[in-house]
């Protein structure tokens, strides 16, 4: 199974009233249909998943919402096609390893989309950004440029 596409089809923010106070963000991410989808390629290799998502980022208190959907496009085998396809008319389920992975490639995805909406409607982050703290018994100067070195391991040299 590998991720071929992935496309948003729809994008709706909105912002309601001020932040104040303690504010909470939760998500929802749900599976909303399961389709073959066939690929204009070699034979053999044109079978794939059309799975279509919701997701949504809910504010507590209610100062905004994003909802995003969208469709994520999986090449599998011809098998696999046949077989998820008829589990999900059937049960409206996925197997747990294919589930598992559309959800983490869904939320990846919206999350930072979700990050970019709330910027332009000045809605907070839905996911906590890192903030810098400053010890308050060193006394550090801002006009000098701190570096910080990143070493990075492999075989070859840089």
């Amino acid at each position: 199974m590998a991720t071929i596409g992935f496309n948003f089809t729809r994008m709706l923010v909105e912002r309601k009233t001020n932040a104040n106070g303690q504010i909470t963000v939760s998500n929802n991410i749900s599976i909303v249909n399961v389709e073959q989808y066939h690929l204009a390629m070699t034979p053999g290799a044109n079978n794939a998943l059309a799975i279509s998502f919701k997701f949504e980022l809910k504010y507590n208190p209610e100062i905004g919402n994003i909802l995003l959907e969208g469709q994520v496009l999986e090449l599998v085998s011809e098998q696999e096609q046949k077989d998820t396809v008829a589990s999900w008319k059937e049960k409206k389920v996925l197997k747990k390893e294919m589930l598992g992975y559309i959800m983490q490639t869904i939320l990846a995805r919206c999350q930072i989309q979700g990050i970019i909406l709330a910027k332009e409607l000045n809605l907070p982050s839905p996911i906590p950004l890192p903030k810098i703290k400053l010890d308050e018994n060193k006394a550090e100067s801002v006009t000098e440029p701190s570096v910080t070195k990143i070493s990075q391991s492999g075989k070859g040299k840089r």
